[in-house]
């Protein structure tokens, strides 16, 4: 969807300016995840704005995305941080409408992406991934 990383301005400029969320994004989502636990589905996870709060908040993470720009961004940023931080991050260039991992879930989010879902078949394949990946007590987070 997105282009190169440092030449697509959407994906140069995604941190400074659409990645922006409320002071209280952050916290509620680690609250939400401190309810539910462990591991974590970041989907669609763009530059690894929630993985990386996630991962430092001790929490293992499969962060997916199919952009290689945004994907290239965030392998940037996780090189930064501390060897902790990054063998708790596992990045795969993925489709979130219909993927397959090979595990499941405590905890899956979707944060400011289920409307690059373009149909009503994308949102059902979409969802359908999400079922097959969570386990018997998890969460699904997402915002519409």
């Amino acid at each position: 969807m997105y282009g190169k990383k440092h030449e697509d301005p959407v994906v140069r400029y995604y941190d400074f300016s659409l990645a922006k969320g409320e002071s209280e994004e952050i916290p509620y989502y680690l609250n939400k995840v401190k309810k539910s636990g462990g591991p974590i589905l970041d989907m669609a996870c763009g530059t690894g704005r929630l993985s990386l709060e996630f991962a430092r908040a001790g929490y293992i993470v499969t962060s997916i995305d199919n952009s290689e720009g945004m994907l290239g961004m965030f392998e940037e940023k996780l090189q930064e941080e501390s060897d902790n931080v990054k063998k708790r991050i596992e990045i795969i260039k993925a489709p979130f409408n219909n993927f397959k991992l090979s595990q499941k879930y405590k905890t899956i989010i979707c944060c400011d992406a289920f409307f690059h879902n373009l149909s009503v078949e994308d949102e059902k394949y979409c969802l359908k991934s999400v079922s097959e990946h969570m386990e018997d007590d998890a969460i699904f987070i997402f915002n519409i």
